[in-house]
């Protein structure tokens, strides 16, 4: 992965990608994280590279204001 991270929520998509979402840094104590990272699992279990691939996120804008980094949520 390209930023270690725990409490954060997992979940594989159409036997190819595994997605991670947000979390809390391993390396910064108590820094919240709001990035996505990915990982074609197919190309590697093919024998090919595959490498983490961070997707750009813009926190979004709600009527209670922009959200914030999460940790501890689940995915589905």
């Amino acid at each position: 992965m390209r930023e270690g991270r725990y409490y954060h929520a997992s979940c594989a998509f159409n036997q190819e990608w595994i997605y991670v979402f947000c979390g809390i840094s391993i390396l910064k104590q108590h820094h919240h994280l709001f990035s996505i990272e990915r990982i074609n699992i197919k190309q590697y279990f093919d024998g090919k590279a595959s490498m983490w691939e961070l997707i750009n996120t813009t926190p979004q804008v709600d009527m209670f204001g922009a959200l914030t980094p999460r940790q501890g949520c689940a995915a589905a």
